[in-house]
């Protein structure tokens, strides 16, 4: 796999890679369902999260009522409460996350009061096995589960009075450990960041790429609201291009090919812009995704589904969900829900958006007035487009997403070299495969010269070619 740091030659040959052809836009997306009659609960519900697997759809929230914090599964075609409330506090986040191995589900959330404390709690298979931490002034937070570690990663926005940090904590046993610090808060993410109570576009982010190494995003307000994106590279966390731009919303997913993307909203503007890390530097694609004419968004959520990023829109004046796919051959964006039209019409005001995936289905979680869990869509077609199917998989908005070296077409049915061969020296002739001309067999892509029969008592200064 690529990795992101790469040169811009490798990252542009990681295009071909992921070659894909979209059948024309007229339908051949998936389908969106409702589960469930809407809405679930008619309750103003801005305090959510959902998770799912292949095998469950989890919804958290905190109740308008007592603030304490729910749990509904979608079972047999009904949404029912799953156990009470794990713990008798009033929470001001909550997030969710399942082990896809034992399809255990593990729920978190901060209590809201002068001191906010994180919490933890599992489902046992018959009730909530609750765990407190030692982790206070918490504003903001969101938990992942990593099957690589094959445990928890909680990332959270910590007191934003002043001292405010993005910090990114890993379940270890019973225990959490900060990651890239030996405890000290004084060695965490840094600088300040918005953790304000209901501004919920400022959550901080994380994924991971193949490597294992985490990837954070969040919102500063050094200087007004800026988007940033910080990497650990196993010992250090790295500033990679931490400020990307003026905006908020910030968010950043690492694909199925190891490409970085980050997306924000920029300052007083009514669209998202996505960009990508190629290179050191953040490169836009696909222009800017706007929700609507005339229309604002609440909120955005990006996320990476296999090797295509996708973009979701929630509407807070015009009353509708709108999803994008990025076309990795054009690089454009694809309305999901068929061009001019949405997954869903919602109510007409405030909206707080969450997506989530499994491996076959993208899910939507839209809380307003009332509560609006989520929007089904099949994530790929790809029968009438005529992938070659010992090459390519079928990616999110029906395109082929080509293994290395078969890039060659849109179709995945010619070999291709991801690092292009020397133009000069030699040329593609198999799957990821330079045929060099004599003298400059140095290196892989034939762009070294060498003497291929070696130099006795000197050394190689130019191509052998006779």
């Amino acid at each position: 796999r690529v990795r992101p740091h790469q040169s811009m030659a490798r990252a542009q040959m990681i295009l071909a890679v992921a070659l894909a052809v979209l059948a024309q836009l007229a339908g051949a997306v998936g389908v969106w369902t409702d589960a469930g009659s809407m809405p679930i609960i008619s309750e103003q519900y801005t305090v959510t999260d959902h998770c799912v697997s292949t095998t469950q759809m989890i919804m958290v929230y905190a109740s308008p009522s007592n603030g304490y914090p729910y749990t509904k599964e979608f079972t047999g075609g009904v949404w029912s409460t799953k156990g009470g409330a794990p713990l008798s506090v009033s929470a001001k986040a909550v997030s969710c996350a399942i082990d896809p191995a034992t399809e255990t589900i593990y729920y978190a959330y901060v209590s809201d009061g002068a001191t906010p404390r994180f919490y933890m709690s599992y489902w046992t298979g018959s009730g909530w096995s609750t765990s407190t931490t030692s982790m206070d002034n918490i504003d903001s937070m969101k938990i992942v589960w990593n099957a690589a570690d094959s445990t928890v990663y909680a990332i959270v926005g910590r007191d934003g009075t002043g001292s405010g940090k993005v910090i990114l904590y890993k379940k270890v046993g019973s225990s959490w450990e900060m990651v890239g610090s030996s405890g000290a808060e004084t060695n965490a993410i840094s600088p300040l960041v918005s953790a304000v109570p209901g501004v919920y576009n400022n959550k901080p982010r994380v994924d991971f790429d193949s490597a294992n190494n985490p990837w954070i995003a969040a919102t500063v307000t050094s200087g007004g609201d800026q988007a940033m994106v910080r990497y650990f590279d196993g010992s250090s966390w790295d500033a990679t291009s931490s400020i990307i731009a003026s905006g908020y919303d910030s968010q950043v997913v690492v694909t199925s090919e190891d490409r970085v993307f980050h997306s924000c909203r920029e300052d007083g503007q009514l669209y998202a812009v996505v960009r990508e890390l190629v290179d050191g530097s953040w490169n836009a694609v696909g222009g800017t995704v706007t929700y609507g004419s005339g229309a604002t968004t609440q909120e955005t959520r990006l996320i990476a589904v296999g090797a295509v990023p996708v973009l979701v829109f929630g509407g807070s004046i015009s009353p509708v969900i709108r999803a994008f796919a990025l076309n990795l051959n054009s690089l454009t964006w694809v309305d999901l829900g068929g061009t001019g039209t949405s997954p869903r019409a919602m109510h007409s005001t405030a909206g707080h958006v969450e997506v989530a995936y499994d491996e076959t289905s993208m899910h939507i979680l839209f809380s307003g007035p009332a509560l609006y869990p989520r929007w089904h869509y099949t994530v790929a077609d790809c029968s009438s487009v005529g992938c070659d199917v010992s090459h390519s998989t079928c990616g999110l908005g029906d395109q082929c997403v080509c293994e290395a070296g078969w890039g060659g077409n849109t179709l995945c049915s010619a070999f291709s070299c991801d690092t292009p061969c020397d133009a000069t020296h030699g040329v593609c002739t198999g799957p990821n495969t330079c045929s060099c001309d004599p003298g400059w067999t140095g290196d892989a892509v034939c762009s070294t010269f060498s003497c291929d029969v070696a130099c006795d008592h000197g050394t190689c200064t130019g191509p052998e070619i006779g």
